[in-house]
């Protein structure tokens, strides 16, 4: 996958991830997708939960702010 070294892309095929909601271990089955929206191309791996289904991301950034601009309004109605 593009934006993603040869080292990543092992990684993510071998790892295995403990679920943050239900904290069932070593799920083996991952995803790769790639961040289009603002042009950044990163590449992220996320799993998925064998017991409850749950899709989310293996490593969350240090830093979110690329990826949730300022000059964008992030608010729930009121």
């Amino acid at each position: 996958m593009p934006g993603m070294t040869e080292d990543q892309r092992t990684s993510a095929a071998v790892q295995a991830y403990d679920c943050r909601l239900c904290g069932h271990q070593n799920n083996p089955d991952t995803h790769v997708a790639q961040e289009m929206m603002f042009g950044l191309e990163e590449s992220f791996t996320y799993f998925e939960c064998d017991s409850c289904g749950c899709l989310q991301i293996a490593h969350i950034p240090e830093d979110m702010s690329p990826y949730y601009p300022s000059c964008l309004l992030y608010t729930s109605p009121s």
